[in-house]
């Protein structure tokens, strides 16, 4: 009887494997949260899992140093979502390193204090929602950037054509390839393959529909077949290249082969240089604008036009309405009314 135990050689690819349960950019955002926590708890002298007499996780000090710490975000006024990125972070990370820290987190003083922070924050904050584009700041936008036929300024009027278009998330923008790009066959279009996104956990992928407005002066399969064509004057094409990112980073006007890794700020940064430099909102108004003034402007002026929610979510992939809601700008001024003055 063989009473060898056989050793296990493939911790890392398992590994791997749970890493793949959360998308690439969600691990980078991760990242980044533990890199802020990190830095701050080494000014301090913190340990990020501090070890007790007997080489154990010191239960009470770890919890009292992540929420001295959230508390400290807190008041620097980082907004919600962070905080909870921040938790959910640490969660990923302690589930490979300390069960016990992760039991913690998943503990119930851990969540009173998010409770707590987000009835103080309900009651104490307003929520800044990003603004949509009207059409005629479209019109502007569109305009000033047309007016420039360099790379950078074809690509962003493609991106920003595209990402409205479709009612894209940064992330998702900043994921596509060459490949993701369909001819449809019904009506002069695209189809855009979304592989992964934040309502696409299981990445089972989702096609959407680009449709051409030839009789608009913002027309979004011209302008992404604009940017193709600088591409392609560059030898960079669907057969030839196509995990290339369709959206890629730009030095200048020299087209990277990466996409964009942080790209919700690069995509802020972007849409506020560009309503700046067309003196369109000065610098201080562009703050109202972000990469989700990509996603609310598809929703609200299909509002305004009187698109039907149903319709509008099978672009935006919101799977509920009251959700989508919150990104339309304009439908509480649908119930103002000066009847009762009459």
């Amino acid at each position: 009887m063989n009473t060898e135990v056989a050793p296990i050689n493939n911790l890392s690819e398992v590994l791997r494997t749970l890493d793949a349960s959360v998308a690439p950019s969600t691990q980078l955002a991760y990242t980044q949260a533990l890199t802020t926590l990190q830095s701050r708890f080494s000014e301090k002298g913190w340990a990020l899992y501090p070890e007790g007499e007997e080489g154990q996780l010191d239960a009470s000090l770890f919890t009292q140093q992540l929420l001295s710490y959230l508390q400290e975000r807190k008041d620097e006024r980082v907004t919600l979502s962070t905080i909870n990125k921040t938790v959910s972070a640490l969660k990923f990370d302690a589930s490979r390193r300390s069960p016990l820290a992760l039991g913690l987190l998943n503990g119930e003083l851990v969540s009173q204090f998010l409770a707590g922070l987000t009835r103080r924050h309900a009651r104490e904050e307003t929520p800044h929602k990003a603004h949509a584009f009207t059409v005629e700041q479209l019109h502007q936008v569109h305009a000033h950037l047309r007016d420039d036929s360099r790379p950078r300024a074809v690509r962003d009027r493609a991106l920003i054509a595209v990402g409205i278009a479709a009612a894209l998330r940064a992330s998702s923008i900043s994921e596509l390839k060459l490949k993701d790009v369909n001819r449809t066959r019904t009506y002069d279009g695209l189809l855009l393959r979304v592989r992964f996104s934040k309502t696409d956990q299981t990445a089972n992928g989702v096609d959407i529909p680009v449709k051409a407005a030839p009789s608009s002066r913002i027309c979004p399969v011209k302008a992404l077949d604009a940017w193709l064509s600088v591409l392609e004057a560059q030898g960079i094409t669907r057969e030839a290249n196509p995990e290339f990112p369709l959206f890629p980073v730009m030095r200048g006007e020299q087209v990277k082969h990466t996409e964009m890794k942080h790209p919700a700020v690069s995509i802020t940064k972007l849409l506020r240089d560009t309503l700046v430099s067309a003196q369109i909102v000065s610098r201080t108004g562009s703050e109202a604008f972000s990469s989700h003034s990509l996603r609310s402007t598809f929703i609200t002026l299909s509002s305004q036009k009187s698109i039907p929610a149903e319709r509008i979510a099978r672009v935006s992939q919101h799977q509920s309405l009251s959700i989508l809601r919150g990104y339309d700008r304009t439908e509480i001024e649908a119930f103002g009314q000066a009847e009762y003055l009459a």
